[in-house]
Parts: C-alpha cells; structure tokens; sequence
C-alpha cells in the first residue's frame, strides 16, 4: 500500500505496511506460504505468512518492517502461484522506500550566476549509492533545492580531483550530455499522475531533457522533443564545478507551497570513474522507484 519511508540517518523504525494479495483465476486454488527474503540490517515480522487463496479471494497482510541503516539491499517476498496442472511459478517482488530531501522557501530569488554564494544553499544532500546499493566511488557531491512561488531552484558542487579529464564535450541541446560528466533528476511534481520530467546537464550547462508519460498498462512514452525553458549557469575551479539552475513552475506545469512533495530521483554521473552516485537505486522512470522532494 506504500513505500517504507527512510529517515535522515538511514534507519526505519516499525514503519507499517499492508500488502494485499487477490486470487484473479477463476479455476485455480492458491495455497503457499509467502516468504520475505531480509537482507542483513533489515527486520520484517512475521518473516512468512500463510496464504489459502480460492479463486478470486482477496486478503490483506499486515507486516512490521525496520532498517537500522544499510538500506541496501531492500528485503523482497515471493509466493508460489499454480498456473497449470501441479506446475508453480515464484512469484517475487522488492520492497520499495522512499528517502526524502528538503527544498527550501527562498525568501529572495538567488542570483543565477553558478557560484553558490546565496544562504539558501545550505544542509545538501550529500549520500548516494553505486547501481549494486553498495557506496558510490563518485567524488564528493552535493545536492541543493529551493523554491518560491514561481520558481523551482537547483543546484549541485561536483568535487573533481582530476578537472582537466572533464568529459563535458557535448555542446548540442538533447545531445548525449548523459553520457558524459552531468548532473540527472527525475521530477514527478504531481504524485497522483504517472508525469515525469527527466534533465541532464553538463558542467557547461548543456541540458538534454524529455518529458515521459505512462498509460493504464504501465508502458511509457518519451516525449524528446518536449525543451523546458530554464535560467543555467555554472562555473569551474582547480578542483570542482558548479550549476545553478531556476526552473519555471510553469514549465513542469507544476506549483509549490509549504507541506506539499513531489517525487524525484536524482544523479550525478562521473564519466572519468565510469560510474555514477545515484540518490535512490534503481534509477527509473517509474515514479514507484521515486523518492521525495518536501517543500518546507
């Protein structure tokens, strides 16, 4: 019914999640006990829980879960479902979570000029994860997001301890800029529609971006000739790079006030490590992988 939600420090404590289980055959009797697969760190209570399904039964399951701060790998449960004669197939799905981040109400419009100089550019998020779950080798980097009424702010600090193997060559908009040194979100600024805006942009503030819709099926539409229209600006040292980046609400067709959240996933890829740090894994268009931006 809802992703486990992940604290500050990486832990989540008797977080409470039902899972609900329907029979859809009309012949075939169900009756196996599902089982959780808990990697280490993590706790789910009850561990199994019997299923005696008839067809086109419908039951709810109620299950405690805990994280004590090695959130990956998440735990997963699998059931065996008859589908011809005495033939089984398992059944097996992942437990999502949701991390969070704050945006925060800019008072004052910060100056888009890539020195992140302004106050608002404080308390970054700075934890991220290789595809595997394990910690990310990328330098250390830093997140930063704010708003106002009219307007979402980013902005990242790319550390780089080899500025001169920069590979930022892409000048082309929707040109491969993901391929190379980047910064990468995904903005899902209404979590009741499967909308998602997907920006890449390069330590010269080249942006590929597109705009990506689902149907009822699941199956996805990437929209790449959708160009929102945004304020970019970086800069470079002996031993980092910046962006500053202001993006109309109206471009996501989207508003921002206090209490509300929007899904969002976010990246940094290093192309001289051949691997990227990544907020939330899997990275995905499917807004189930998401966490959250809070507006505060």
């Amino acid at each position: 019914d809802k992703k486990v939600s992940i604290r500050d420090d990486m832990t989540a404590l008797n977080d409470t999640i039902i899972l609900t289980v329907k029979n859809l055959h009309k012949e075939i009797f169900i009756g196996d006990s599902l089982l959780w697969n808990v990697p280490e760190g993590w706790i789910v209570e009850p561990s199994t829980a019997i299923m005696v399904f008839p067809p086109y039964h419908k039951a709810d399951f109620r299950f405690i879960v805990s994280c004590n701060g090695n959130i990956y790998p998440t735990p997963s449960y699998s059931i065996k479902v008859p589908y011809k004669d005495s033939l089984k197939y398992r059944v097996s799905k992942e437990l999502y979570i949701s991390r969070s981040v704050n945006c925060i109400k800019a008072d004052k419009k910060p100056e888009i000029d890539g020195k992140l100089t302004e106050k608002i550019w404080e308390n970054p998020e700075t934890n991220f994860f290789g595809s595997d779950g394990s910690i990310t080798k990328i330098d250390a980097t830093s997140f930063y997001y704010a708003y106002d009424k009219d307007n979402l702010y980013i902005a990242a600090h790319c550390l780089d301890s080899k500025m001169d193997s920069l590979f930022d060559s892409v000048t082309e908009r929707d040109g491969a800029v993901y391929g190379g040194d980047c910064i990468g979100f995904f903005f899902q600024p209404d979590q009741t529609l499967d909308t998602v805006y997907q920006i890449y942009i390069n330590p010269n503030g080249v942006v590929f971006d597109q705009k990506i819709s689902f149907d009822t099926t699941g199956w996805y539409t990437a929209l790449k000739e959708w160009n929102g229209n945004y304020k970019i600006a970086t800069s470079k040292n002996d031993e980092s790079w910046d962006v500053e980046v202001q993006i109309p609400l109206a471009e996501l067709n989207a508003k921002a006030e206090s209490g509300e959240s929007w899904g969002l996933n976010f990246r940094r890829k290093q192309k001289r490590l051949n691997t990227s740090g990544d907020w939330q894994i899997p990275i995905d268009y499917n807004p189930i992988t998401f966490g959250e931006l809070k507006m505060q």
